[in-house]
C-alpha cells in the first residue's frame, strides 16, 4: 500500500483549454494511465499511474502478487493506492 500523497500527477498547460491537464499515456476499456511522481526521501521516480474505472477486491491480491515480481522484462511495480485505486509501476520510455 501506498501513502497517496506521495503521488502526483504531472500536468501540462493545455493551450486551448487555457488550463493544466494531467499527462495522458494511455486509455484503455479497463484505465486510464497518466505520467507522474512518486515522492520519496532522495527525490521523485518518475511513475506510471493506473487509474482503475471499475474497482474488484481480486485486485488487491494481484497488486501484493505484482509486488514480490523483480525482473529485466517486467516494469517494477511500487504498489497500490485505495481510495482512489491506482497501480504504480515505474515509467517506461
Amino acid at each position: 500500500y501506498l501513502d497517496p500523497r506521495r503521488i502526483e500527477i504531472e500536468m501540462k498547460f493545455n493551450p486551448e483549454t487555457k488550463k493544466e491537464e494531467p499527462i495522458l499515456l494511455g486509455k484503455g476499456a479497463f484505465e486510464d494511465v497518466y505520467k507522474g511522481f512518486l515522492k520519496e526521501e532522495n527525490g521523485e521516480t518518475e511513475i506510471a499511474i493506473k487509474k482503475l474505472k471499475n474497482f474488484d477486491s481480486s485486485l488487491i491480491e494481484e497488486a501484493k502478487t505484482l509486488k514480490a515480481f523483480r525482473h529485466d522484462n517486467i516494469l517494477i511495480f511500487y504498489g497500490f493506492t485505495e481510495n482512489p485505486f491506482q497501480m504504480i509501476t515505474a515509467f517506461a520510455n
